[in-house]
């Protein structure tokens, strides 16, 4: 009896010394573990954000010793203002976040999300536009002018700035064009309660939300309509906006180099299929992505890092280069001791200057009138010889290479000659421009009508398409002269012969060309005919 008490007594005791070193040791493991905080930002709200991640900060606490792990849910208003105090370690945050965090506070990516979904994974991910499915007047997104519209937050990445992209991209200025514009807060379950209750017209919200609320039971993805709707054959869910880098896992400043290495290869190594991947709705995690997608989204809104791009302040100014403006009121001080001298020379050179400017102004004037003088005829204005035969090479040029012929003709005045006899040569230059001022009036704007001298007049005929009836063309040549030509009191009756060239079937250059147009012309005035075509079998017969 007294060996059976004393067996139960040793028992008893080694049972309270093994309980008291058992609760020693879970004291000291207590003692010795950091606490690490993990902020995530609770786009679905705190409670679900807490149920998907805590399990991957348990399996960051058995990986990496002596170190807990715990998640804290954030929002887009206390972010920043956390990571600025130093109140949190890691970041899990939108590509928009990290990146504004990243610059200000020099947080660093360490891996980039394996979103899952529909069975399989994605390293990117986009926003849904969308409105209910009984809206037959709202087809696509232009057709959102007028209405109203959610979404999470004027500063949310996925939640909203995706989505004002493509808006703009349609010409609407979500500010002018939308009846209202509202912002719900985090859970972006609201925005899509809102639209099925018709609470708002549409709204927008990131992508894989409407396909998890749907597999949750919370909706019917029936319900609801994809506006702007894009397809890619390696994304699985519904989508209407471009395609972003998933969300990144950063490390603050404050984090030691070798904690960040740790976590980086815990989080690359989990499987996909382990508890904490599973409870996340993620297939696991990937080596950091290029985010620079992400910055161009923000430079062309202006919003997050480049709210004021292109615009430079004051204090930037002041803060950047304070030496340099030490040195620039230096410089003016010294500048103001010479400024009399400078003025009272700058004004003298500003007189000489201006006097310059007018005679370089009247040269440049007298220049012009020469250039023109050089290429036009004096009494009429038409193109000379020297501009008719420049636009006889370019337009020879030109139908080489189009295949489409030119023509040219001669046009001399009959009886012009008996007018400057009788009323002289004065009365004659007169008719001579009333002619000119007809015939300009007749031709055609690809035409070039010059005036070689005298009362002999070139038409350069170009862009006749094939089979073109050049006698039809200056026939209204002679038909403008039907009727007298009235100078001073006088009627003057002209008649006008006319002999025309064709390229290329006689001749290739502008001097075969005019030579040819020449022969018919005299052709036809010996002849009493008005118009005559070249032909090899004209011979040269002059008056």
């Amino acid at each position: 009896m007294r060996y059976l008490s004393g067996m139960l007594l040793a028992v008893m005791i080694a049972t309270v010394l093994m309980v008291a070193h058992s609760e020693s040791i879970a004291v000291e493991k207590t003692a010795n573990e950091k606490n690490v905080s993990i902020a995530v930002l609770a786009f679905r709200g705190g409670q679900i954000t807490r149920q998907r991640w805590q399990p991957m900060a348990e399996y960051l606490s058995e990986q990496i010793s002596p170190y807990h792990f715990t998640i804290i849910p954030v929002n887009n208003d206390n972010i920043e203002s956390l990571v600025e105090q130093g109140k949190i370690d890691f970041v899990l945050s939108n590509p928009a976040s990290y990146s504004m965090l990243e610059k200000r506070y020099q947080v660093r990516r360490l891996a980039t999300l394996l979103n899952r979904s529909n069975g399989g994974t994605s390293t990117e991910f986009g926003a849904v536009i969308f409105t209910r499915t009984d809206r037959s007047d709202i087809q696509g997104i232009e057709d959102l002018k007028g209405k109203r519209f959610m979404a999470v937050h004027r500063n949310a990445f996925g939640g909203w700035w995706m989505a004002k992209r493509e808006i703009k991209r349609y010409g609407l200025d979500p500010q002018q064009d939308f009846q209202q514009l509202r912002f719900s807060s985090f859970p972006q379950d609201k925005i899509v309660y809102a639209v099925l209750n018709k609470e708002v017209d549409a709204g927008t919200v990131r992508t894989s939300l409407l396909e998890r609320m749907n597999h949750d039971g919370l909706i019917d993805m029936h319900q609801f309509k994809i506006l702007n709707p894009q397809h890619y054959h390696y994304f699985p869910q519904q989508l209407s906006t471009r395609l972003y880098p998933e969300w990144p896992f950063a490390a603050t400043k404050n984090v030691p180099v070798k904690l960040a290495q740790d976590v980086a290869l815990a989080l690359l190594r989990i499987p996909e299929d382990h508890h904490a991947t599973r409870s996340a709705l993620i297939g696991g995690w990937t080596a950091p992505l290029d985010y620079q997608p992400v910055d161009d989204l923000m430079k062309e809104l202006r919003v997050g890092n480049y709210e004021n791009y292109g615009a430079i302040s004051l204090t930037d100014i002041i803060a950047h280069y304070w030496y340099w403006l030490l040195y620039v009121v230096l410089t003016l001080f010294i500048l103001t001791v010479l400024s009399s001298y400078v003025i009272g020379r700058n004004r003298r050179l500003l007189f000489s200057n201006k006097q310059l400017e007018r005679e370089i102004i009247v040269r440049e004037e007298l220049q012009g009138r020469l250039r023109y003088q050089a290429m036009h005829d004096i009494l009429t204005g038409l193109p000379n010889r020297s501009l008719l035969l420049d636009r006889m090479r370019q337009a020879i040029n030109n139908s080489a290479r189009s295949g489409e012929p030119l023509a040219v003709a001669i046009i001399d005045l009959d009886q012009f000659k008996r007018i400057n006899d009788t009323l002289g040569h004065e009365m004659g230059d007169k008719v001579l421009k009333q002619v000119s001022e007809r015939f300009f009036e007749v031709v055609r704007n690809t035409d070039t009508l010059a005036r070689l001298g005298g009362d002999e007049f070139v038409l350069l005929m170009q862009g006749l398409g094939r089979g073109a009836n050049v006698s039809a063309i200056v026939q209204k040549l002679v038909d403008v002269l039907h009727e007298p030509v009235s100078v001073s009191g006088h009627n003057c009756t002209l008649g006008v012969s006319i002999g025309f060239a064709v390229y290329p079937e006689h001749g290739k250059s502008s001097e075969e060309l005019m030579r040819h147009a020449d022969l018919a012309m005299y052709k036809a005035k010996y002849t009493g005919i008005s118009i005559l075509m070249y032909d090899p079998s004209i011979n040269a017969v002059k008056d």
